[in-house]
């Protein structure tokens, strides 16, 4: 507790901003981490931990309260990029990221201050569920927990539209052989009831077991289901929530690049190209200070060509492309 206070301080000190303002900014998290210090220098440098007025609020940003040294590097870039672009932010740390309870507290406390933009690191099945009541009022740019490697963003968007787009998508492609990875989770009959109405042939293809959410043996996992089952021919493999980046990995670990082709529901959305075996890469280059500044420059330019003045933004495709 000591050492706490005596962070505190030292922060006070750089400041000027008293210790109770400084404990109340970070967000009652308690062990004051590298990453809350890092954090609450940063924001008091960029706006003084003022009470953002409700109407000139337009970003919120979620973060962890966690020291490793990944979410230091990534907080220093987005929050110095947001800084430069004067963006009216604000900044929430939560000690527990798998905490369902406080991360839809934070969210709830942002969004109701009248943010038009909500960035968070990840969103379990009640969080995503949570977001997908907020009707549309509200974008949401999530970095998925494993997707720290990639350059994807990812919302809550409706799942039955985007399941029927990701269905029109196939058909325009006029694919026939296709696969699909099991989802698992609540939203699952939502977006394959979309997919199989737009697009039939989903309804009778072979499924494959989902992958667990370990970059290293993901890929490998769905490869060695396709190798026994001896699906080698197809065209395109469909994936679940989550699970793009493994199906780019099956497919490349089998040669089948210029074959077929992986289609997730983050694509449906617009949000990601198609992952092509040219940017496998990159995907462990990507440092976090780079992964930062780009969630920071897409923020930043979703608020300057989507927002208004006193105006919410409407539900909509968010077409963001992150180019790698």
């Amino acid at each position: 507790m000591n050492r706490d206070k005596t962070s505190l301080r030292g922060i006070s000190e750089r400041t000027g901003l008293s210790p109770a303002t400084l404990s109340r900014a970070l967000n009652h998290c308690g062990q004051v981490s590298e990453l809350s210090r890092t954090c609450a220098m940063e924001a008091a440098k960029y706006w003084g931990y003022r009470k953002i007025p409700k109407e000139e609020l337009q970003i919120g940003v979620i973060l962890p309260d966690n020291p490793k040294f990944f979410w230091k590097r990534l907080a220093d870039a987005l929050l110095r990029k947001l800084r430069e672009a004067n963006v009216r932010f604000e900044l929430a740390l939560v000690p527990q990221l798998r905490d369902d309870i406080q991360v839809c507290q934070c969210v709830q406390n942002i969004i109701e201050r009248g943010a038009a933009l909500l960035i968070l690191p990840v969103a379990d099945e009640m969080v995503a569920t949570y977001l997908r009541t907020l009707n549309g009022s509200v974008a949401i740019f999530m970095l998925r927990e494993y997707m720290e490697l990639t350059n994807a963003f990812a919302f809550v968007p409706d799942m039955y539209e985007t399941g029927s787009e990701m269905g029109r998508i196939l058909a325009k492609r006029k694919v026939r052989r296709i696969v699909m990875i099991q989802d698992g989770t609540k939203t699952e009959k939502e977006w394959e009831d979309g997919l199989k109405k737009a697009f039939p042939v989903a309804a009778s293809c072979p499924v494959l077991e989902r992958p667990p959410d370990n970059v290293r043996w993901g890929g490998a996992f769905l490869a060695r289901q396709m190798q026994q089952r001896n699906l080698l021919d197809i065209e395109a493999l469909i994936c679940c929530d989550g699970t793009t980046l493994f199906g780019a990995l099956a497919l490349h670990k089998l040669g089948l690049y210029g074959k077929a082709f992986c289609i997730g529901w983050q694509d449906a959305a617009g949000l990601t190209q198609y992952v092509q075996s040219k940017t496998l890469a990159a995907i462990a280059a990507l440092s976090p200070e780079k992964l930062g500044e780009r969630v920071a420059a897409a923020a930043i330019k979703y608020i300057q060509e989507r927002t208004f003045p006193g105006r919410k933004i409407h539900r909509e495709t968010v077409r963001i492309i992150v180019n790698s």
